[in-house]
């Protein structure tokens, strides 16, 4: 069916409906064409239509719908919307199908096989009815190899596909059993009906055991399952390793010993049952148990020698912690008792750095003593340092340089310790500070300064999603890579 056609049964209803918008876009597609394998692609002009758009256009002219989206910054925020929208007819599913399975190795593709026969398929799991992968009987398997009692042998490809899945393949069969490398690639219709799935490849190597009462274990890659050629089916393949076969009839051993995706050693009956540990598992039970309890013992005299070395250790701590506390009283009576003597007026000289503790605990002013009056009860002083160039100290700021005079006794000026210097120089805040806003410009944050930036594109499509980056203007500086901001200079 050519796009003619397709135009031609799409026109009649248009001609006979008001032409949105829509509507426009999608006769717009069809004359345009697709290929054998692709739907017909539609851009949305400007992001104007809303995924609920294209979805009531799919469902009125019943067609399949998928669509890519992608990230756009819109009013300071980031919104996601319809990039392209992929539509398919479904009058045209069936061409689209057999070119898709036509595809996987190339040559005449898989439509042109004549040969049928039954084999098993393995499949992958399907996340709303099966948690793990499985094999299943198909009787119409399309086949380019031969067929021994119905079933098909020997190497070759083919398809298999009913109303809800297809599979394609290629490998070596055994009478409808997989043996050796087989290379599965299926296709699995959605639950919404809506498209489908992304092709999966599967590669796996197969191997068999000796059948014992028609029970013989199976390997699907690295999995283990059991076939009953009694009853010809095929068992999950989900254990990690089967360490003892199926026996004859013996009472008492006719079980299988399997490890599991746990890791654990079982016993399995031939319908599949996990009935009891291996004697091997519960013997390293026994073993896993005895190490608990020897550990156990171990972790209880740790602990008691821990709980030793702790009060050993809080007793030193607690001898360090009262000598540290008599040297701190010491050391604090040796600084009252020199600030003390530091207070005599009688002991400063011209050029001394004073010092008075003010406002809070630690914080200090300190100048320079220049000259005393006449009685020595008062003397003059230049500001070297001030917990605040705006704070006042008799009426005067404790700005530096500032001259004042002060009290020689009485209000706690003494001559400065050295540690009274080195604290009031670090909280010196004496130097007044003139501070501006201004708008200045700077390199944009977003784009580096070079007026684009790259946004993530997101496409949705019958084989799945992905993603690309594209480079757009930025929409911050709007392209010029410079920005203007509220800035605080100092002065």
């Amino acid at each position: 069916m050519n796009w003619r056609h397709i135009l031609a049964a799409f026109g009649a209803v248009l001609a006979v409906t008001c032409a949105s918008a829509q509507e426009k876009l999608l006769k717009n597609a069809i004359k345009e064409g697709r290929k054998a394998d692709s739907f017909y692609e539609i851009e949305n002009p400007n992001y104007r239509f809303s995924l609920s758009d294209f979805q009531s256009l799919a469902s009125k002219y019943d067609c399949i719908l998928e669509y890519s989206t992608k990230d756009v910054q819109r009013f300071g925020s980031v919104s996601q919307v319809v990039d392209r929208a992929y539509l398919l007819p479904r009058s045209e599913f069936n061409d689209f199908i057999c070119a898709c399975l036509s595809r996987p190795w190339g040559g005449a593709g898989l439509s042109s096989k004549t040969q049928r026969g039954s084999g098993w398929m393995y499949f992958y799991p399907d996340k709303q009815a099966r948690k793990e992968s499985y094999f299943f009987k198909y009787d119409n398997v399309w086949w380019s190899g031969r067929t021994a009692d119905g079933l098909i042998d020997g190497s070759g490809e083919g398809f298999a596909a009913n109303d809800t899945w297809m599979v394609a393949f290629k490998g070596t069969f055994c009478k409808g059993y997989p043996s050796g490398s087989i290379c599965f690639r299926w296709l699995s219709k959605k639950k919404t009906g809506d498209g489908f799935q992304q092709d999966k490849v599967v590669e796996m190597t197969t191997a068999c055991g000796t059948f014992h009462d028609d029970i013989a274990w199976f390997k699907i890659g690295d999995r283990y399952g059991f076939m009953d050629a009694a009853q010809q089916r095929l068992l999950e393949p989900k254990y990690g390793m089967v360490l003892q076969d199926f026996k004859d009839s013996f009472p008492g051993t006719n079980y299988a010993v399997i490890k599991h995706s746990d890791g654990l050693e079982w016993k399995m009956n031939r319908n599949g049952e996990l009935f009891a540990y291996s004697d091997h598992q519960q013997q390293i039970f026994a073993d896993i148990e005895a190490a608990k309890v020897e550990a156990e013992k171990r972790k209880a005299e740790e602990r008691r020698l821990a709980a030793e070395k702790r009060k050993a250790e809080r007793a030193e701590q607690e001898k360090e912690a009262a000598r540290k506390r008599v040297q701190a009283e010491e050391k604090r009576q040796s600084y009252l008792a020199a600030i003390k003597a530091n207070m005599d007026k009688s002991r400063w000289l011209q050029g001394d750095r004073l010092c008075l503790e003010y406002f809070n605990p630690g914080n200090y002013i300190t100048g320079t003593l220049e000259e005393f009056n006449a009685d020595k009860s008062k003397c003059r002083i230049k500001i070297v340092t001030s917990p605040g160039s705006r704070m006042q100290y008799n009426g005067e700021n404790l700005e530096k340089n500032t001259t004042m005079w002060i009290a020689t006794s009485g209000e706690g000026w003494h001559v400065a310790l050295p540690e009274e210097i080195e604290a009031a120089n670090r909280q010196d805040n004496s130097t007044y500070q003139a501070k501006t806003q201004l708008r200045l410009p700077r390199k944009c944050p977003d784009c580096n300064g070079s007026g684009w930036k790259t946004e993530t594109v997101t496409h949705h499509g019958w084989l799945g999603s992905y993603t690309e980056r594209e480079s757009k203007k930025c929409y911050r500086c709007d392209g010029s890579g410079w920005i203007e901001e509220t800035q605080t200079l100092t002065f």
